[in-house]
């Protein structure tokens, strides 16, 4: 399906786009997480584990929106925004903002 995600026109799942989302809002919001709590905190659960993995795997080595930066537990990386993420993650919350604003008047 064709949608407009994160300033692109793309041609992804919505439940994707849903949790990509949610990833870079939680990552603005904390700086950085580990992988498995952030599935916990945007509770990824709903949508399934390969859909949130295919999500990191999609913003960190094709658009370059998070890096994985590796820890001393074995399989769990800690997640954080790259400089373009965090841009793409303050554009995001000026059009949710702007779009509750259009809602409630």
């Amino acid at each position: 399906m064709q949608l407009e995600h994160l300033g692109k026109l793309v041609d992804l799942d919505p439940r994707q786009a849903t949790v990509e989302n949610r990833i870079v809002r939680m990552l603005r919001k904390h700086r950085s997480i580990r992988q498995p709590k952030l599935f916990a905190l945007i509770g990824a659960g709903r949508q399934g584990e390969d859909v949130f993995k295919a999500a990191v795997s999609r913003l960190a080595d094709e658009e370059h929106i998070i890096k994985r930066v590796t820890n001393t537990q074995e399989n769990s990386f800690v997640l954080q925004l790259t400089p373009l993420g965090a841009q793409l993650a303050d554009a995001l919350e000026a059009t949710i903002a702007q779009n509750r604003k259009d809602v409630t008047a």
